[in-house]
């Protein structure tokens, strides 16, 4: 398990790092984009739509496992920080594979929606009439990899991993922080 936990934490930096990357283009992106229709008077065209539709998506599902690795995402633990440790280990291990089972569904429709978009050349509305599939397949990537993450966190939980792992994100975290 340990050998696919460390599997795990590379893809996730990995795809961290792509998602920073394209996060630093987007945002030179649109800058450039400012000044020359500021300045110029002549803006990049497409920069919305393919900001929008390409580069967002990217930023977006490939850091979603990086930051559940991190546990960054948005959680409410109001009741669940009363209940005795074998409950909180329950109600997360639930949840978990709540979210992998509505995570894969979704990940499954959207990579045959994305299929479809192939078979029907749907392209977007602008001038540019770029092909729309390669963001969905993206967000499927995404998806797929966010399902990997979640299944791996379940397994830690049944073995009792994820007490460590946090233990050691917090102590990240902190020196970090320093």
């Amino acid at each position: 398990m340990v050998r696919i936990n460390r599997w795990m934490d590379k893809l996730d930096n990995f795809f961290g790092y792509i998602s920073a990357a394209i996060l630093f283009l987007m945002m030179m992106w649109i800058f450039l984009d400012v000044v020359l229709r500021t300045f110029f008077n002549s803006p990049i065209v497409g920069t919305l739509e393919f900001t929008g539709e390409y580069l967002l998506p990217i930023i977006v599902y490939f850091a979603i496992s990086y930051t559940q690795k991190h546990k960054g995402h948005v959680n409410v633990d109001l009741i669940e920080r009363r209940f005795p440790k074998m409950m909180k280990k329950i109600t997360r291990l639930l949840s978990n594979l709540c979210a992998l089972f509505i995570y894969l569904m979704l990940g499954i429709n959207n990579y045959h929606q994305a299929l479809k978009y192939i078979a029907a050349d749907t392209r977007s509305a602008s001038l540019l009439k770029y092909p729309l599939w390669p963001a969905l397949i993206m967000v499927s990537i995404g998806i797929l990899l966010f399902s990997l993450r979640l299944f791996v966190d379940s397994i830690n939980m049944i073995n009792d991993k994820s007490v460590q792992q946090e233990s050691e994100i917090l102590q990240e975290t902190s020196n970090f922080a320093n």
